[in-house]
């Protein structure tokens, strides 16, 4: 087993909340079960989600709705993020490549984006996946005005 995943992948959601894992990617990282859960900047837990993931896993949550898919359960010490690791549900790959995830579709329609993130992945709704990307070309940009400080 790969210990990173790198790469993107635009999958489909069928009626069941399935999302099939292409080759390549069950490839790189031959996992059977994983934990996951929905982001959501809407949600009320969204800051304590933030800070969870940045200084357990030490990986930036992003304003925007995505689900992250960690390959274990992270341990943590501290009996306050308990309650945090008790929130991750699990979810199994089947034969065929699928993860079922309840309510997927429903919240993400018909299409995502599987994003291999390091030892994470992300499933990305194609609109907040699109909304994220325009930002960072935007953040990027390089500037038409040049300006030479002497």
């Amino acid at each position: 087993m790969s210990s990173e995943i790198h790469g993107s992948w635009l999958a489909t959601v069928d009626r069941k909340n399935r999302v099939y894992f292409p080759s390549d990617l069950r490839g790189q990282y031959n996992q059977v079960l994983y934990y996951y859960i929905y982001i959501d900047p809407k949600n009320p837990d969204f800051s304590a989600w933030c800070g969870f993931f940045t200084h357990v896993l030490s990986y930036p949550i992003h304003p925007y709705r995505f689900v992250i898919l960690l390959p274990s359960r992270p341990t943590v010490n501290d009996p306050n993020l308990a309650w945090m690791v008790n929130q991750l549900n699990s979810a199994k790959v089947d034969r065929q490549g699928r993860v079922t995830l309840p309510d997927l579709r429903r919240k993400y329609g018909e299409n995502v984006h599987i994003l291999g993130q390091g030892k994470i992945i992300e499933i990305w709704p194609v609109d907040e996946y699109e909304r994220r990307m325009t930002y960072i070309a935007e953040m990027y940009k390089p500037s038409n005005k040049f300006v030479y400080d002497a």
